[in-house]
């Protein structure tokens, strides 16, 4: 429970204390003089309480956090994985728009780094572009497709700070946010609950040289921004070597990731990062529970009628995943979710031409 939550408990409860002493124990009934004690007594308490809970929304942020993307670039592309349908412009517009308490905002992306398109010189104000040199081992073939892998390297981002979130380029804010729908005010980590189901990565045997395996969690982490602790994954990856290394090793992701585990005899994902990294934090009380399901909400190819539902309702976190290889299709999609961004992001930021 938050400090400032247990804090106002403690005011309602002496308040109440004083309210019964006041009416008396033992009585039945309540004569005037008492009733209109009552009465400011229970304003006191409403008072209090919006008080409180003012000063909890509008509490002063005590470290900076940043932001990281993945980007494949600006490819048009039939592969599902690496196509490019202007979702990082719009993303980066509803971060600015919803989270203007960010930091730093990073974008890793495939080798070489190249300036977005629509990126005007101020853009270095805000952001810094890397790409994959950046964050794998010196030794490592590169370019990698694997999302898996790359998000391995995320925590060795130069100048990154403790606290960052980890955005996809089709994650998006819905409405504004405040710091303290990712982090406590302490610095712990908000993580989705669905962690709480723990799993064994490893079926039994498998032909892998690797002495020990993180704990996972059933099916896969919610689409939506990921709240992250630098030293808690560099911590996990010192734990974990031989799995990390494991995962940087598959070079290309084939659909979803479950043909490398079908071949290991492991559980799917076994490759996937959010659910591990999330355990590991929450195991060392370094993060706290959220109800992903409240607050997200998730579009595919095949859904994309829901769009005019996100623009009305405005979740605080969506995804629009693009999840389909037919060349029509996605002209389609792609001609609908241009109306739609510049509906929801009219607004350009400082960085765009």
């Amino acid at each position: 429970m938050d400090m400032y939550i247990i804090i106002l408990l403690m005011i309602i409860i002496l308040i109440l204390i004083v309210i019964v002493n006041l009416v008396g124990y033992n009585s039945c009934s309540l004569d005037k003089n008492n009733l209109h004690l009552v009465l400011i007594f229970i304003s006191l308490i409403i008072i209090t309480s919006l008080c409180t809970c003012y000063f909890m929304y509008n509490i002063k942020q005590s470290f900076p956090i940043d932001v990281v993307y993945t980007w494949a670039g600006e490819t048009n592309s039939l592969n599902k994985r690496l196509s490019n349908n202007n979702e990082l412009k719009y993303s980066l517009r509803s971060v600015m728009k919803h989270a203007p308490w960010v930091n730093k905002i990073y974008i890793v992306m495939n080798p070489p780094a190249k300036i977005p398109s629509w990126f005007n010189d101020e853009y270095k104000k805000k952001i810094v572009l890397l790409d994959q040199t950046d964050t794998f081992p010196k030794d490592y073939p590169l370019p990698c497709y694997n999302s898996n892998a790359i998000e391995t390297t995320l925590p060795y981002i130069p100048e990154l700070s403790e606290h960052f979130i980890y955005f996809n380029d089709d994650f998006f804010l819905g409405k504004d946010v405040k710091y303290t729908d990712f982090f406590t005010t302490d610095g712990k980590a908000l993580v989705s609950d669905t962690i709480l189901e723990k799993l064994q990565i490893t079926k039994g045997e498998n032909n892998l040289n690797i002495s020990k395996y993180p704990m996972s969690a059933f099916g896969f982490y919610p689409h939506a921004p990921i709240s992250l602790l630098k030293s808690q994954i560099l911590k996990y990856h010192k734990e974990y070597p031989e799995y990390v290394e494991w995962v940087r090793s598959i070079k290309y992701r084939n659909n979803i990731g479950c043909s490398e585990c079908k071949i290991n005899n492991m559980i799917c994902p076994c490759a996937q990062q959010h659910h591990i990294v999330a355990r590991y934090m929450y195991d060392n009380k370094k993060a706290k529970l959220l109800n992903y399901e409240s607050v997200t909400m998730f579009i595919n190819s095949r859904k994309i009628y829901k769009l005019k539902y996100v623009y009305n309702k405005k979740p605080k976190f969506f995804c629009i995943n693009d999840t389909t290889s037919n060349e029509n299709k996605k002209k389609y999609i792609k001609k609908r979710l241009d109306l739609f961004f510049n509906k929801m992001y009219p607004e350009k930021p400082f960085f765009e031409i």
